[in-house]
């Protein structure tokens, strides 16, 4: 069965628009705790080439037949490489919802398997979209410390439309299957090898009950584009803090790039809240 625990995530519960991001939104160079990768760079085909088709390797769903939570549904699309392998590779977010399903979804695309296309009969690398709808069902669980967790099952299988990317570019940078630990881009300057990550959603801010605040975050955005590892560094409210961190987390990007593989950045954002 498949099950994602995480960190309640809360719903858009408040009037407010789209803060800018910090002016120096990705602070030096790509770190990592060991080696670097080597950039792998593969050659892209597409249809009027004549390949055949890749194609989704179905698997074997476990589903929750009863819900004893709530339910929860909805559409997200992903751009991805299917490699020579039949492994999806750089999958990131172009439409997102803003809360569990992104998660579940995003899952399981990265367990995903496809027998891969092949031109000649020799496998080969190709770019997809694929647009998937999910009907999932949530329940809250307490971990032996207490902290509630909200738990995501499969209702139904997920419903997968799957396209090629128009005008495609001839290769791509595919970053590796398991990003190594500490890898992130710091201080780097935007560039044309390198991009900011990109906020795709961004849910409306807490309601701060008449008064102005404002708050000042760092975080990792991950090469899929999820926040991650979120600090406070300048707050007026100390009680929003709670609020302003899950509104964060349910904030998806469009990933850093370098050299066009998506990396991990840290950056930062900055919220401000007026009354209305």
């Amino acid at each position: 069965m498949l099950t994602l625990a995480a960190s309640m995530l809360l719903s858009i519960n408040s009037a407010g628009q789209q803060p800018p991001l910090a002016p120096d939104s990705v602070a030096s160079n790509l770190r990592q705790a060991e080696n670097l990768p080597r950039p792998e760079w593969v050659k892209l085909y597409n249809r009027e080439q004549g390949i055949t088709e890749p194609t989704l390797i179905q698997p074997d769903y476990s589903l929750q037949s009863e819900c004893k939570g709530y339910k929860v549904g909805g559409s997200v699309k992903f751009a991805f490489v299917v490699d020579s392998n039949g492994l999806p590779r750089n999958v990131v977010f172009e439409r997102a919802l803003g809360n569990g399903v992104d998660l579940v979804s995003l899952r399981l695309m990265l367990d995903s398997k496809f027998q891969p296309a092949t031109l000649n009969g020799s496998p080969v690398a190709v770019g997809r979209k694929v647009e998937m709808r999910l009907q999932i069902c949530t329940e809250e669980k307490k971990d032996p410390s207490g902290r509630v967790d909200t738990v995501f099952r499969l209702r139904l299988p997920p419903e997968e439309k799957f396209a090629e990317w128009p005008d495609p570019p001839v290769q791509a940078n595919l970053a590796p299957i398991s990003m190594p630990p500490g890898m992130r881009a710091e201080h780097e300057p935007t560039s044309s090898h390198f991009t900011s990550p990109k906020s795709l959603i961004f849910p409306r801010t807490p309601d701060a009950k008449g008064h102005s605040e404002s708050f000042l975050v760092s975080l990792v955005v991950d090469e899929h584009g999820i926040p991650h590892d979120l600090k406070a560094l300048q707050f007026t409210n100390r009680t929003l803090l709670p609020q302003i961190f899950e509104c964060i987390r349910n904030i998806r990007y469009q990933p850093a790039l370098k050299d066009g593989m998506p990396v991990p950045a840290l950056t930062t954002i900055g919220i401000d809240i007026q009354p209305l």
